[in-house]
């Protein structure tokens, strides 16, 4: 997956850190994909399959039929694979649908994760997707009655960023504290505050 040990041992230290001044609840999750894009890879494949099919009645033309049909079973096959990897899936998904992609899978786990259920609705959800390469923060109702949605634009750069060097924990770390900051301004940490989610950063298929 995305992080090491050592750099979910550093998120987890920065989400303590930064849950100690609010009584915002943080969680962190990466995936290894937000969809399976099924459709898209069997389309793909059939249509690959069928072009091996006919490259190959153009080379080895006096074969028998049911030769070039069953021929496509494993061309199927090695298709599937070829259209499986992360860099093919982007490429057969698309932007757009990688954006709804990951937007559905982040309010899927808000929900699983128990993000919602915080005493003040203060929790927030950071996912990265990995064969997405996207980032989706999303926050509880009670944070976005005063925090506009694009507040989140600036952290999701923040990840990307730190990605592209190398240094995901780090970037996520960072972008946790600040995160913290924020939500510390308008939402203090309370003398009866209990950790209501898991601080520990979260893998998931």
């Amino acid at each position: 997956m995305l992080f090491t040990d050592r750099e979910r041992a550093t998120i987890e230290a920065a989400i303590r850190d930064a849950e100690a001044a609010t009584s915002g609840e943080v969680v962190v999750v990466d995936v290894e994909r937000s969809a399976t894009y099924g459709t898209e890879r069997a389309l793909a494949a059939a249509l690959l399959a069928a072009a091996c099919a006919t490259a190959l009645v153009l080379i080895v033309p006096h074969l028998p039929a049911p030769y070039y049909l069953l021929a496509q079973v494993p061309f199927f096959g090695m298709m599937w694979l070829l259209v499986s990897t992360s860099r093919m899936q982007r490429l057969l998904a698309g932007r757009p649908r990688m954006d709804a992609a990951a937007r559905a899978r982040a309010a899927a786990l808000f929900s699983e994760r128990g993000v919602h259920m915080t005493r003040e609705r203060t929790g927030v959800l950071v996912m990265l997707s990995e064969t997405e390469r996207r980032v989706v923060i999303l926050a509880d109702s009670g944070i976005n009655a005063r925090v506009a949605p694009d507040a989140w634009d600036k952290h999701v750069d923040t990840i990307v960023h730190a990605i592209h060097r190398g240094v995901a924990g780090d970037g996520v770390a960072a972008v946790v504290r600040d995160i913290g900051t924020l939500l510390a301004k308008d939402f203090p940490r309370r003398s009866d505050d209990v950790n209501e989610l898991p601080d520990r950063p979260e893998s998931a298929g």
